[in-house]
């Protein structure tokens, strides 16, 4: 599964900070970046608000201003209605900040994984 699917390119365009589903949901202790795969890009100051708009409260979380879903994502699903879609950001998915940064969500708080590697073509 590639891990690295969110788009680099984003001239013209407000920064963004990424976030990542990973694919063992349920399972302890997923592995960055193997076990993880891009779902959206979002435009926000903090990863608690890149956090509150990639989660359903009121409507599908894609469809909150300034979230971008990933629709290529090998991640995605299909709901029985056609519709595609995620499942809302959890614990153990991952929010890469502004500067970089790359912060694992845990039950209480977020763990500081360190820096992003650069993405590799």
């Amino acid at each position: 599964m590639p891990v690295r699917t969110l788009r680099r390119n984003r001239e013209g365009r407000p920064p963004a900070m990424q976030v990542y589903h990973t694919s063992r949901f349920g399972l302890i202790d997923p592995q960055w970046p193997e076990d993880y795969a891009g779902v959206a890009e979002v435009v926000c100051t903090s990863i608690e608000d890149a956090y509150r708009l990639t989660n359903s409260i009121d409507r599908a979380w894609w469809e909150n201003p300034g979230v971008e879903m990933l629709e290529t994502s090998p991640l995605i699903q299909t709901a029985p209605d056609g519709t595609k879609g995620f499942r809302s950001t959890s614990v153990g998915d991952v929010v890469v900040d502004l500067d970089g940064e790359v912060h694992r969500c845990d039950d209480f708080g977020w763990t500081n994984l360190g820096e992003e590697e650069e993405a590799t073509p």
